[in-house]
């Protein structure tokens, strides 16, 4: 089991490898048991010894970890020392546990330990706003799976799926642009949305929808979404591309940025998530893009950005369904922008035929 699925394997893994267990020797299984593989691991407990032989094993694998850690070579932050970073235990563990997984290749491993340490390291970081990020935690920044995503499900293990979310209502948006958004949307999109590719296009569409009125129409796309989605030509060096596009704020981190790389932006290559202006590992598609993005805001602790603000409300409140007490600080048109794409997906539910895209 840990050859194929490592030493955190999800639940329905470990509920397999426990039923295959059982039909190779029948004489594991409990006749009263709601499930034949109960003996050996109870899904709805998650607990039996398959369970505890992996806990044995992580602890394990974890006194090795330490065992070969080393002093950690990462440059400390211009405005921090070292000490000034590494305050208290309980950070010190979680810093080497991450950073000194740089000399493991077991994935496995540095998830676990990336599990493990999220808190303290979620409270480290809300408390010195000037912490020097890739010096302090590199492994954000260059190990896949992305370990913000990682982080952001022991933050938030109830939040729901974006992906899920957005594949049956992405047309939907586009629908109820079509039909409800006011006519200097309209205008603003024809003039600054077409040269997207068409899903850039539809989550563009549903951040105008969500926006306040007339909030930086008249500025132009940077003043709209300059603070979400910026086009980079591929053939531009990052680092020049980059000087020019990150502004920072005294004492505050620059807020996470979406950057489409491409020879167009209808033929985009890439996508990078940007944080304080370091690159997240890059993705393909601006889903998983926005997913990085919206997340890197709570785990980083970064407050959202004026222009794009209602826009993350309307992520948090009603799709990720994470703190839904600041539904309290959605506008009326989030809220109704919010209803009217529900609605619309119910009727769609119940009657196939009206499907938006046999509608236009």
């Amino acid at each position: 089991m840990i050859s194929k699925y490592g030493i955190y394997p999800k639940k329905e893994d470990k509920l397999l490898v426990a039923k295959q267990a059982v039909a190779l020797h029948p004489e594991l299984r409990v006749a009263t048991a709601a499930v034949d593989c109960e003996r050996l691991f109870d899904p709805h407990t998650r607990s039996g010894p398959l369970e505890w032989r992996l806990k044995t094993i992580r602890s394990a694998r974890a006194r090795e970890l330490k065992e070969q850690a080393v002093t950690l070579t990462a440059a400390p932050s211009p405005t921090s020392s070292t000490d000034d970073m590494m305050e208290g235990k309980d950070l010190y563990e979680a810093k080497n546990q991450i950073l000194l997984s740089n000399t493991v290749e077991d994935k496995s491993v540095i998830v676990e330990a990336s599990r493990d340490t999220a808190v303290q390291r979620h409270d480290y970081i809300a408390h010195n706003p000037t912490a020097d990020l890739q010096a302090l935690f590199p492994r954000y920044f260059d190990f896949v799976p992305h370990l913000v995503c990682v982080d952001f499900d022991v933050l938030y293990p109830n939040a729901k799926s974006l992906s899920k979310w957005w594949e049956p209502r992405s047309k939907i948006v586009r629908y109820l642009f079509k039909r409800t958004a006011e006519k200097s949307l309209k205008n603003f999109a024809s003039q600054h949305l077409l040269d997207w590719n068409t899903e850039a296009q539809n989550i563009l569409k549903l951040l105008l929808l969500a926006k306040p009125p007339k909030l930086g129409l008249a500025e132009g796309p940077l003043a709209v979404f300059g603070e979400f989605l910026r086009f980079k030509d591929e053939s531009i060096p990052f680092d020049r591309w980059s000087d020019e596009v990150i502004e920072r704020e005294k004492n505050q981190k620059a807020p996470p940025l979406i950057v489409a790389e491409g020879v167009s932006k209808s033929k985009i290559n890439r996508y990078l998530v940007l944080v304080d202006g370091i690159k997240l590992p890059q993705v393909s598609d601006i889903i998983t893009a926005l997913d990085l993005y919206f997340k890197s805001f709570f785990v980083f602790n970064i407050g959202y950005p004026e222009t794009v603000k209602q826009f993350l409300k309307f992520l948090q409140v009603y799709v990720y369904e994470i703190l839904r007490s600041d539904l309290r600080h959605c506008t009326l048109k989030t809220k109704c922008l919010a209803n009217d794409i529900e609605l619309a997906f119910g009727d769609l539910e119940k009657e196939p035929s009206q499907d938006p895209l046999i509608i236009e």
